[in-house]
């Protein structure tokens, strides 16, 4: 989905990833003009100046509120402007049990279909053809970085990004010849996550995914390792 952009009467702090949803409002030109706000990352509800002002129009009940990721805020004149992206996997944290590959491997699919940005950068040292092959279901134009590990570098692995970039996936691996991480992650525009398994395993044995509330520590990694990388 595109981007849906909002003002608030009045100032709120809002950060870049955090995720955000809008109670009620009423459309005012290209803009939704808020009544009741709640960041459900950090855990706190900021109510509009305008509610309660008697106005020829005033902020309706949204059933189902609008839920997305923030994209970007400004302050002007002390009202808040901000766009939020819809459509992006909004579950901060999953459990799964051993013998439930198939749930796993949803839940990442639902991650990767889902509205993610221009990018996806995947750290996996167990990275096969098999975890390509999964990471190819991201939208059509999203570029996709992935970190593997020596051991899985093989020329299996070399055959299966090929094929893919013949596909049309803009996709390009890169091999972690020191070893210098072993958990997993996927890295997007609208989010990141660690994935307690290889993608490919994930639900095969008892494991966990959460969201990470402040990626860009993480992000900036990633280019550190993907800068000193081998090419496949």
């Amino acid at each position: 989905m595109a981007n849906v952009e909002f003002y608030f009467d009045g100032m709120v702090a809002l950060r870049k990833n955090e995720i955000v949803r809008v109670w009620s409002g009423m459309q005012e030109g290209t803009l939704i003009r808020l009544g009741h706000l709640e960041n459900v990352s950090a855990g706190s509800h900021q109510t509009s100046r305008i509610v309660g002002t008697t106005m020829t129009r005033s902020p309706v009940e949204l059933n189902p509120p609008i839920t997305g990721v923030v994209v970007g805020s400004e302050v002007r004149n002390k009202n808040t402007y901000f766009a939020l992206a819809t459509g992006v996997y909004l579950e901060p944290e999953r459990f799964v049990r051993d013998g439930s590959h198939q749930e796993g491997q949803d839940v990442l699919k639902a991650i990767l279909r889902a509205e993610t940005g221009s990018y996806v950068k995947v750290m996996d040292p167990y990275t096969i053809p098999e975890t390509l092959d999964l990471l190819a279901l991201v939208r059509a134009g999203t570029g996709v970085q992935v970190l593997c590990g020596k051991k899985t570098a093989t020329p299996g692995l070399r055959l299966k990004a090929d094929a893919l970039r013949r596909g049309g996936l803009d996709i390009e691996v890169r091999v972690d010849s020191k070893g210098v991480f072993h958990d997993r992650f996927i890295v997007t525009e609208r989010g990141v996550w660690s994935v307690g398994q290889s993608l490919s395993d994930f639900g095969k044995k008892a494991s966990y995914l959460s969201r990470i509330d402040e990626p860009r520590s993480l992000e900036q990694y990633f280019e550190e390792c993907w800068a000193s990388a081998d090419k496949l």
